[in-house]
């Protein structure tokens, strides 16, 4: 009996290099031009060996930065506490 489940072939690894590396496509993206999820293409990028970005990285955003952003405001939000004690 066949299985339920059909595996879709990959692109070959320098079209997702393209798309999701140096034209900077997220997976989502490239999910849609396949037509398949983005889990899959996350696969994809797995067997590769390419590296998948961080949900940071796939937006533009330095983490780093917001980061420290966070810590700006916690010390300000703590300095201006402990000057109405």
């Amino acid at each position: 009996m066949a299985s339920g489940w059909n595996r879709i072939e990959s692109p070959p690894k320098r079209r997702l290099e393209e798309l999701y590396v140096q034209q900077e496509f997220s997976a989502g993206a490239i999910a849609k031009l396949f037509g398949v999820s983005r889990q899959v293409v996350l696969r994809w990028l797995r067997e590769y060996g390419i590296v998948a970005r961080d949900k940071y990285q796939q937006r533009g955003i330095d983490a780093e930065r917001i980061q420290g952003r966070v810590r700006d405001e916690e010390r300000e939000i703590t300095e201006m506490l402990v000057g109405k004690l």
